[in-house]
C-alpha cells in the first residue's frame, strides 16, 4: 500500500474536518427550511446537501487514491478524480433548476415567512458564514505541493459557499428585519442569485474537467521536451514505437515504446531506460514516465 505524503494527509484532514462541520450546519439548515419556508434557506439547504454528499464521496476517492488502492486507468487515476468533479457539477445544476422552479411558483403566490424563525435563521446563517470562511482558510493553507483535482474542486466549492453564505445572510437579514413584501422580494432575489451562482459554478467545473475526461493531450511546449529527449538519446535505442502523452488530472503521463537489439544485455537496457526517464522527469516535473522496452525488428 502506498504511503501518503504529509501534504496529502493535510488535504485529507481539512476536507474531513470541513465535512464534519457541514453535517452539523446542514442539520440546522434543514430544520430552519422546514420551520420558516424561506426559499433562500431552502436553496442553501439544497446546495449544502448536494455538496455534503459529494464531499463525502470525494473524501473516500481521495483516501483510496492517496494509498494506491485504486487501479490506475490508462493514464492514471486523474480521470476518476475529474469524474467526481463532473458529478458534483451535474448535481449542482439539478439543484439550481429546482430552485428556479420554486421561484416561479412563489411569484404566483406571495406568502410571508415565519418571522420568529427568520430571526433564529439569521443567527444560524451568520455562524455558517464564519465557519465557511474559517474552513476555506484552512484548505488554502493545506493545499501545498501537487494539489489533486478532488482537493481543488473542494476548495473552489468552499469558496462558492462563502460567497453564497454572504448572500444568504443579507437576504435573511432583510426578510427578518423588514418583513412584508420587502422581505418576500428579498427572499426571491436572494434565491435567484444563489440559483444563477450555482449554475455559473457548475458550468465552470464542466468546462474545466471535460477536456481531461476526453483524454486531453499535452501542450505543444511539453511535447517538445519529449521529442528533444528522444532525439538526444536516439543512438541508445534501435527503434521507436508508440509515444503516448496525456494530462490525467494534475499528473502528466508519458508512455513510450523503445526497441533494443536482442543481443543487448538486460543491464544495459535498464541503464539506458533509466537515463531517458531521469531526463524526462527533470524536464516535466511531477510527470509519471513509463518506458516499455521491446525487441527491435
Amino acid at each position: 500500500m502506498r504511503v501518503p505524503t504529509p501534504e496529502e494527509l493535510g488535504q485529507e484532514r481539512m476536507i474531513r474536518n470541513g465535512l464534519a462541520v457541514d453535517i452539523v450546519m446542514w442539520s440546522g439548515y434543514l430544520g430552519l427550511a422546514l420551520w420558516t419556508g424561506a426559499l433562500t434557506i431552502v436553496a442553501e439547504c439544497l446546495q449544502s446537501g448536494i455538496t455534503l454528499g459529494l464531499s463525502a464521496l470525494s473524501l473516500v476517492v481521495l483516501w483510496r487514491i492517496n494509498r494506491g488502492r485504486l487501479a490506475d486507468y490508462d493514464f492514471g487515476t486523474g480521470k476518476l478524480e475529474q469524474a467526481v468533479s463532473l458529478l458534483t457539477a451535474l448535481a449542482i445544476i439539478g439543484g439550481s433548476l429546482f430552485v428556479m422552479a420554486e421561484i416561479a411558483a412563489r411569484f404566483r403566490h406571495f406568502e410571508e415567512t415565519e418571522s420568529a424563525g427568520l430571526l433564529v435563521a439569521l443567527g444560524v446563517v451568520a455562524l455558517d458564514f464564519v465557519v465557511d470562511v474559517t474552513v476555506l482558510t484552512g484548505m488554502r493553507r493545506a493545499a501545498t505541493g501537487t494539489v489533486s483535482p478532488v482537493v481543488d474542486a473542494e476548495r473552489k466549492a468552499r469558496l462558492t459557499r462563502c460567497v453564497a453564505s454572504s448572500v444568504v445572510v443579507m437576504s435573511v437579514a432583510v426578510s427578518a428585519l423588514l418583513g412584508g413584501r420587502v422581505g418576500i422580494w428579498a427572499d426571491l432575489v436572494g434565491s435567484a442569485f444563489l440559483s444563477l451562482f450555482m449554475l455559473w459554478l457548475a458550468f465552470g467545473i464542466v468546462r474545466r474537467v471535460l477536456p481531461d475526461l476526453l483524454d486531453k493531450a499535452l501542450d505543444e511546449e511539453l511535447q517538445l521536451h519529449i521529442n528533444r529527449a528522444l532525439v538526444g538519446h536516439f543512438d541508445r535505442y534501435e527503434s521507436l514505437g508508440q509515444v503516448r502523452s496525456r494530462r490525467a488530472g494534475s499528473r502528466l503521463v508519458v508512455e513510450i515504446e523503445l526497441g533494443f537489439a536482442a543481443a543487448l544485455p538486460l543491464g544495459e537496457v535498464v541503464e539506458r531506460l533509466a537515463a531517458l526517464r531521469a531526463e524526462l522527469e527533470r524536464d516535466l516535473p511531477g510527470s509519471h514516465v513509463v518506458l516499455i522496452p521491446t525487441v527491435a525488428a
